[in-house]
């Protein structure tokens, strides 16, 4: 699913994501400029002014759904336009039109735990917790803190 949201969001095909790119996929996830250029920021590895397909990844776990239960809460949030506590395809399509109804299916299905075409909050949650995102050393530092 992340490969082919890349490829739709590659415009010119060129294998990377320039700034106009990312930031206007980052805009359909309610993402402010300034927390645009953060991401770019943070998630351009190589500093060469875009992202490839492995910063993308990087960037589709960490900077668009976030890190911690707070920023997965948020972007759950904002997909559930209904606020009924679930986020269905329908749901899922009006922020993601780079993807196919199909593609967004899959994704509903896969992370749709007991069967009933909906993602829970619960669901969407372990559904992110599948993403392996490396993690920044400041992040296990305080990782290794809090369990001592």
């Amino acid at each position: 699913v992340v490969q082919q949201a890349f490829k739709e969001a590659d415009k010119n095909g060129d294998g990377k994501l320039d700034a106009e790119e990312i930031s206007e996929l980052l805009k359909k996830v309610g993402k402010s400029d300034e927390e645009i250029k953060k991401i770019v920021d943070d998630m351009d590895a190589d500093h060469d002014g875009g992202v490839d397909k492995d910063e993308f990844e990087q960037m589709h776990a960490t900077g668009i759904l976030g890190t911690n239960k707070n920023d997965v809460k948020d972007v759950f949030k904002l997909f559930d336009k209904n606020s009924d506590g679930k986020v269905d395809a329908e749901e899922i399509a009006q922020f993601c039109d780079f993807l196919t109804p199909e593609k967004i299916r899959e994704a509903v299905t896969e992370a749709d735990g007991d069967g009933n075409g909906k993602i829970s909050f619960d669901e969407w949650v372990k559904a992110m917790d599948v993403i392996d995102v490396p993690k920044k050393k400041e992040e296990k530092k305080e990782e290794k803190e809090s369990k001592a």
